[in-house]
């Protein structure tokens, strides 16, 4: 059988090379609150094509966790 993916769309943030250098940071800081370490990598992984579940597995959360912060983008 033969499982079909949807992927959620969101807006695409528009990100300059310096927004992404200072996520990338942020992401990998070991003095950052985790909150927002949690949220750069979130953004960064949806930057990078990943779907929700994706997202949610690759940062040991929950999938509405990510829905909430994506959401936000807007």
């Amino acid at each position: 059988m033969i499982q079909i993916v949807f992927k959620r769309k969101y807006p695409k943030p528009d990100v300059s090379g310096e927004d992404l250098d200072r996520l990338r940071r942020i992401r990998s800081s070991l003095k950052e609150e985790r909150r927002k370490v949690t949220r750069a990598s979130i953004i960064l992984d949806y930057l990078e094509g990943y779907g929700d579940d994706r997202v949610a597995a690759r940062n040991s959360i929950n999938k509405n966790t990510v829905k909430k912060c994506l959401l936000k983008l807007r």
